[in-house]
């Protein structure tokens, strides 16, 4: 049976599932809160503007916006960030039966490889 505090961990997923998901319908239903996100969007428009300079393709970067001279532009919302990946990969890895430094090693690799595929991601869409 499925209970808050139970050790079980399909539970746990569960409601760690339920969290993430919550967290995000709650985003899309009030667009206000992704307000605080925002600097999130501005961070990612800003590390992609330089790793799409180093390329060697042209960008011009305001604030979350990334425009082309030719006249292509990207918009980067807190859609764009990686945190609802990270947001899942911490869940995962908070169910299993690890030792706290196992945990957040584990977590801290996996955020780092979530946003380098997502840092890809936005450049190739570039």
């Amino acid at each position: 049976m499925l209970v808050p505090g139970s050790k079980n961990a399909s539970g746990k997923l569960l409601y760690g599932f339920a969290a993430v998901f919550a967290g995000v319908a709650a985003l899309e239903t009030w667009p206000q809160l992704a307000v605080w996100l925002a600097p999130f969007g501005r961070v990612t428009a800003a590390f992609t503007a330089v790793v799409i300079r180093w390329s060697g393709m042209e960008v011009v970067w305001q604030g979350t916006w990334l425009d082309h001279p030719g006249g292509f532009g990207l918009d980067i919302g807190y859609s764009c960030t990686a945190l609802v990946p990270i947001a899942v990969i911490t869940v995962f890895i908070l169910v299993h039966e690890q030792k706290l430094p196992a945990r957040l090693s584990s977590i801290l690799l996996g955020s780092t490889i979530a946003l380098a595929v997502n840092f890809f991601r936005l450049v190739a869409l570039f």
